[in-house]
């Protein structure tokens, strides 16, 4: 099968793209559907599937200011302050957590943003719910967070 005669291409056209190989055709639409992007199961799913990336950064948000106070051996003048390893570390870890939330929270804010874009298909885009975010962020993705950053931070 010749494909060059059943795509409707100018000769000129036909001419830049084809040296004698194949032709690919790639096509993006948006289809209506009668799923809702914004919904709470999609939102949580969305949300999910980006913070695992996340995850990835961790060791390196715990481990590099940890590893950074003993090189520079600011260990020494932070032990002699009337606090333990343990509070030391507590502190690290919990800092640790403000951080990774505050990147989780700025990817749903990107959400946020980006269902309401000017482009955006209306008919898969439901009104904004607060609500929606905040249940997604307070029950799946807090604990995980908590969860991983305890695991590496043991």
């Amino acid at each position: 099968m010749n494909l060059q005669t059943h795509i409707p291409f100018s000769k000129e056209t036909n001419n830049l793209i084809d040296y004698n190989s194949k032709i690919i055709l790639l096509v993006t639409a948006t289809i209506g559907s009668s799923r809702i992007v914004n919904s709470p199961s999609g939102v949580n799913n969305l949300l999910n599937g980006l913070t695992v990336f996340i995850f990835f950064l961790f060791p390196s948000i715990i481990g590099v200011s940890i590893y950074r106070d003993y090189k520079s051996e600011m260990h020494t003048i932070l032990y002699s302050y009337p606090f333990t390893k343990s509070n030391y570390l507590f502190a690290k870890f919990f800092s640790a957590i403000l951080v990774v939330s505050i990147i989780v929270l700025s990817i749903a804010l990107g959400m946020i943003i980006g269902f309401r874009f000017p482009g955006t298909n209306a008919d898969i885009v439901g009104s904004f719910q607060l609500i929606t975010y905040l249940k997604a962020y307070l029950i799946f993705i807090l604990p995980n967070i908590l969860l991983f950053l305890s695991l590496i931070h043991i």
